[in-house]
């Protein structure tokens, strides 16, 4: 019956652990090798700008498909999810109270004398210092948490950003491959003219020099537009969670320019981000917990205090129960280092909300001003091609007719390649820009009209 008290601890120690599971990792990469069909969830906090309901196998993706697709499929997201889960588990294990500890003794002689027999203790102490700090603990967590959420919130957003960019990249590069192409087939026709005339004696071999040169420049400009297409390419497929060898059917970009930016919004929107925008809701978070941490520490300075029961047999027989109890005396550390140490972080993290907010304003700013040059440069490219185009098409049918020269005709088709090329440039930064720009602002929904790059058609 003595050893029944040992028994009984063990007993309750071996029901409650846990069993161990393996958990192998992966042996090869999961990027999916075509798209998926996904459907949207019932999410908390979608990004600003289009979002579809589903995207299905063989679908020409879109922006709001897009969008869609990344939130779901992006393989640093799924990471960020399980990282989010830390801290929830976290304040599951803040909010546990801390378990008794039982101490058990026996004491046997180590010589035979007659009535002496087996002295044996057995105590239950419980450290009430834990439930002091207890309260803030839990508020640590709990903060500590709500920051995790709206980091993933912000990088949810921020994925979502970089998959609509790389979109427009993506397209805005295949447009230009394609008018670089125009100049290429140009360039290839003159030469072969000029390369016939040549053997006729009807040009000098400079004319024909010159050519091959202007063959040979538009021929690498055309190579590298495509190599930063197929890599823009590469780098959203990555973003989608897509393999390299993924098929990816993209639909082109509306024509119809965007709307101009509204300053008065921008501002408008400026103030009202921080209780908008998930990464600085996330360091106000970050904010709070460390103010709870400092309230920790100046509890936790207090004499820590454990009591306990014991009951006991000495070697003589004799039983006797008696009270314990233990006190920290705060006489050299007082916990003085961790208070410095968390009013140091709280101080570290006020400067960095307030930086943060410093830049998001000031890069708001820089982006809306970027912006209404872009549009400008922009409403006047596309205003200046038109005549430019009837220009060229007139040169076609006067070189058919022979009015003019070779020369002279792919001098026009060219200058109104550049200024196709430009649009087509001018059309990619503003787009980049507003997308960059809505982001920035957390879709505000009085600018959402105004930032939204492209509506999904």
């Amino acid at each position: 019956m003595r050893r029944l008290p040992l028994a009984i601890p063990a007993a309750i120690l071996l029901v409650a652990c846990q069993s161990y599971g393996p958990k192998p990792l992966p042996p090869a990469s999961d990027l999916a090798r075509a798209v998926p069909a996904v459907t949207r969830g019932e999410g908390a906090s979608p990004p600003p700008g289009p979002l579809a309901l589903e995207v299905a196998p063989g679908d020409e993706l879109d922006l709001a498909k897009v969008t869609l697709l990344a939130l779901t499929n992006n393989p640093d997201l799924r990471s960020a999810r399980a990282t989010a889960n830390i801290a929830v588990a976290q304040l599951d294990a803040a909010r546990l109270f801390a378990d008794p500890q039982l101490s058990l003794s026996d004491d046997h002689p180590t010589r035979n004398v007659p009535g002496v027999i087996d002295g044996v203790a057995i105590g239950l102490s419980y450290d009430v210092g834990s439930l002091v700090v207890r309260g803030p603990l839990i508020d640590v967590a709990r903060a500590e948490r709500d920051r995790a959420r709206l980091a993933l919130v912000w990088q949810e957003w921020l994925t979502a950003s970089q998959a609509r960019l790389l979109f427009v990249r993506t397209l805005a590069l295949r447009r230009q491959a394609d008018i670089r192409a125009l100049d290429v087939r140009l360039y290839e026709e003159q030469y072969r003219r000029l390369t016939a005339a040549l053997g006729e004696g009807g040009v000098s071999s400079i004319a024909a020099a010159g050519a091959l040169a202007s063959l040979r420049d538009s021929s690498r400009q055309l190579g590298e537009v495509r190599r930063l297409a197929e890599r823009a390419g590469r780098d959203l497929r990555l973003v989608l969670g897509l393999a390299p060898e993924a098929s990816l059917a993209l639909k082109p970009l509306p024509e119809e320019l965007p709307p101009p930016i509204d300053v008065v919004a921008v501002r408008r929107a400026l103030a009202s981000l921080p209780s908008r925008r998930p990464d600085l809701l996330g360091l106000a978070a970050g904010y709070a917990a460390q103010e709870a941490n400092v309230r920790r520490a100046i509890v936790a300075q207090f004499p820590a205090v454990s009591i306990g029961i014991r009951r006991a047999q000495d070697t003589a027989g004799v039983e006797t129960v008696g009270f314990s109890a233990g006190i920290t005396l705060p006489i050299f550390n007082r916990n003085r280092g961790n208070i410095a140490i968390s009013k140091a972080t709280r101080e570290r993290l006020y400067q960095e909300y307030q930086a943060r907010l410093d830049a998001s304003a000031s890069e708001a700013s820089a982006l809306a001003a970027d912006g209404s040059l872009l549009d400008e440069l922009l409403r006047n490219a596309v205003a200046s091609l038109p005549e430019l185009e009837a220009t060229a098409l007139a040169a076609r049918s006067a070189l058919a007719r022979g009015d003019i020269d070779g020369f002279t005709y792919v001098g026009l088709e060219t200058t109104a390649n550049a200024k196709r090329l430009e649009v087509a440039q001018f059309r990619q930064a503003l787009l980049e820009q507003r997308i960059a720009l809505q982001t920035l602002l957390a879709g505000d929904p009085l600018v959402e009209r105004t930032l939204d790059p492209v509506a999904s058609r």
